[in-house]
């Protein structure tokens, strides 16, 4: 079932940003890179906005992890494999790596503009 987050009483409050990092055959981790979610609005996406639909598996994928409660089986969920999947097919952060991890953050501005970060999870690396 898709989530909706966005009407009362329990309206959206966080960005959610995915991000991944590789490691190579010696050890060497590259920085954290985040996954872009949001493209640049235009004015025909009032009419036509494909992209929507990226955007609404990334936070459907994000809602399934989040409600396993850090189960042993995550890995085995559908937002598990989906997130996997889609930073799988991101370009590379080193040159010969061997895995890759990603996690999900969560970043929300309190207090007068000041932006909070939350990590919700990080996953193990896995071979690329």
């Amino acid at each position: 079932m898709p989530i909706w987050t966005f009407f009362a009483p329990n309206p959206g409050m966080f960005d959610i940003h995915v991000v991944y990092r590789d490691v190579d055959d010696l050890s060497n981790l590259s920085e954290w890179k985040e996954v872009n979610i949001v493209s640049e609005r235009k004015f025909l996406h009032i009419l036509w906005n494909p992209e929507k639909r990226f955007t609404k598996l990334i936070v459907d994928a994000v809602s399934y992890i989040k409600s396993s409660n850090g189960s042993a089986d995550i890995q085995f969920t559908k937002g598990y494999l989906v997130l996997l999947n889609i930073v799988s097919n991101k370009e590379n952060l080193l040159e010969k790596p061997i895995a890759r991890q990603f996690s999900i953050i969560q970043s929300c501005y309190f207090n007068g503009g000041k932006k909070e970060i939350f990590p919700i999870y990080r996953s193990a690396f896995h071979e690329l």
